[in-house]
């Protein structure tokens, strides 16, 4: 609900972590907004490209951290 994704995939990778889990990524069409950031899934609507990520500074981290937090609690 926080960024209105409008896929999720989910992929199990095992590179470096040498436990297996799964990765939940969420994918959507045009940019999001957060921190006065605005956010592409630039492979959309192809399988995600996880060399493409956005490094956040610390205190936008920080402050998605709180919200996603924040939203979790109260779902």
């Amino acid at each position: 609900k926080a960024f209105s994704y409008q896929k999720i995939n989910y992929l199990m990778l095992m590179m470096v972590d040498p436990d297996v889990h799964f990765h939940a990524i969420p994918r959507y069409q045009g940019t999001r907004h957060f921190g006065g950031l605005g956010i592409e899934d630039s492979a959309w609507p192809n399988p995600p490209q996880l060399g493409s990520a956005v490094e956040l500074a610390p205190d936008v981290l920080a402050a998605l951290t709180a919200e996603l937090r924040q939203r979790w609690a109260t779902a």
